[in-house]
C-alpha cells in the first residue's frame, strides 16, 4: 500500500521517498510476462476440425432417408440446406470454446443414436411436416415428399436444427453434469 504522492524518485512511503531499486516488488531481475497459451502453434497448422467430423458423421442417416422422400430439385434443395446448416454449425462452434465442446460432445452421442435412428426419423419426419405446411411437400399419406428446391431446404433445415439443438443440449447437459462432479 502506497500512502503518500507519487514523487521524481518514486513514492513515498511512511514519509520517505522510496525509487524502484528499493521497492521489494521490484527486487528480481525483470522478466517477461507469461503469454496467454496460443490457439494454434504455428501458423500452418490447421485449425481443429472435430465439429466438421462430428456434423458429417451426424448426416449419414438422415441423408440417407432424406433421399428416400425428396427427388429431382428436392435434393438440390437438400444440399443447400447442408450447407447452411454445416456454415451453422461453424459459426455457432467458432463462437465459445463451451458450444464446441457441447457440439462435439453431444454431436458424437446423437452420432451413435444414429445405430438406431428414432431421433433422426422423428426429426426427419417433423422436417418434412414444417416443408408440407409451407406447401413445398407433397402429403400422400402415409408418406410425406419433398420435390421441389424449397421443400428439400425446408425439411433439411428442419431436421438438421432439431438434431443440432438436440446434439447441444446433451453436449451441455454432459457439461453441466462434468461441472457438479468437480466442485465435489
Amino acid at each position: 500500500w502506497v500512502s503518500g504522492s507519487e514523487t521524481h524518485q518514486g513514492f513515498e512511503v511512511d514519509g520517505s521517498a522510496m525509487d524502484v531499486r528499493q521497492d521489494p516488488d521490484f527486487a528480481g531481475p525483470p522478466v517477461d510476462k507469461p503469454e496467454k497459451p496460443r490457439a494454434r502453434v504455428a501458423p500452418w497448422e490447421p485449425p481443429d476440425m472435430t465439429w466438421a467430423l462430428v456434423y458429417w458423421i451426424n448426416a449419414i442417416v438422415p441423408f440417407a432417408l432424406g433421399l428416400a422422400v425428396t427427388g429431382g430439385a428436392g435434393l438440390v434443395g437438400m444440399l443447400l440446406g447442408l450447407a447452411l446448416m454445416f456454415g451453422a454449425a461453424g459459426r455457432l462452434t467458432a463462437v465459445s470454446r463451451e458450444f464446441k465442446i457441447a457440439f462435439e460432445v453431444g454431436g458424437w452421442i446423437v452420432a451413435a443414436s444414429q445405430l438406431f435412428p428414432v431421433l433422426q426419423v422423428l426429426a426427419g419426419a417433423i422436417g418434412l411436416r414444417a416443408a408440407a405446411g409451407w406447401r413445398q411437400a407433397a402429403d400422400h399419406s402415409p408418406m410425406i415428399s419433398a420435390n421441389g428446391v424449397l421443400g428439400g431446404f425446408i425439411a433439411t433445415v428442419g431436421t438438421g436444427g432439431i438434431l443440432m439443438t438436440f446434439a447441444m443440449g446433451i453436449g451441455m447437459l454432459v457439461g453441466w453434469i462434468r461441472s457438479l462432479r468437480d466442485r465435489r
